[in-house]
């Protein structure tokens, strides 16, 4: 998923890095992993989808949404994938074996996990712009937030979960998460993750 209207910096996916937009960088980067079967960025933007397109990329046209996952959601219906991996459009640096290795767990756990996400160990301190997620002993998120969690304020040793923008669907479950609609998480701290959670679905 991708939009034009990014709000920490401004036009984000047209970004010019070393020559390319920074979308283009995703899709292309994106088309390395060996084990799907198609990549498209997801749109509501015409210059990110004449971006796209230049280079060859597939785009799926959306209208606006209040996060990617939606976004993927309205896509998703225009495809026939079982299994969906959403990758953030600004992940520019994005590690195609990672897409691999989630491909693996969706294939692998399709009738018992509906919703995948990637972690890897983090130490920034007051990053509002990433989101930490505290694990259960079972690799479950038990929550997720900008702030840092779980506090270091009595153990003095910060050791934070960063979510890896590299989040993976059975198709059925992204149409539910479309229809519940969002929840009073989502509106407390922009958070798409949280509406999982809410309703009690395990990630």
């Amino acid at each position: 998923p991708a939009r034009l209207e990014s709000s920490r910096l401004k036009k984000k996916a047209l970004k010019l890095i070393s020559g390319i937009p920074a979308i283009v960088h995703t899709y292309i980067r994106s088309t390395f992993a060996k084990n799907i079967s198609d990549v498209y960025v997801c749109t509501d933007s015409n210059l990110i989808a004449r971006a796209v397109k230049k280079v060859n990329g597939k785009v799926i046209m959306t209208k606006k949404h209040i996060n990617g996952t939606e976004r993927v959601g309205e896509a998703a219906a225009k495809t026939n994938s079982k299994n969906l991996i959403m990758i953030n459009g600004d992940e520019v640096l994005i590690n195609p074996n990672h897409i691999e290795l989630m491909s693996e767990c969706l294939a692998k756990n399709h009738d018992k996990i509906k919703f995948f996400q990637g972690h890897t160990v983090y130490n920034e301190l007051n990053d509002k712009a990433s989101f930490k997620s505290v694990l259960n002993k079972k690799n479950q998120i038990i929550f997720s937030s900008r702030e840092d969690i779980p506090s270091s304020c009595i153990s003095g040793i910060e050791s934070l979960k960063k979510t890896v923008f590299i989040t993976g669907f059975a198709r059925n479950a992204i149409t539910e998460y479309v229809n519940w609609g969002e929840c009073d998480l989502e509106r407390i701290e922009p958070n798409e993750f949280h509406r999982i959670l809410f309703h009690d679905e395990k990630i």
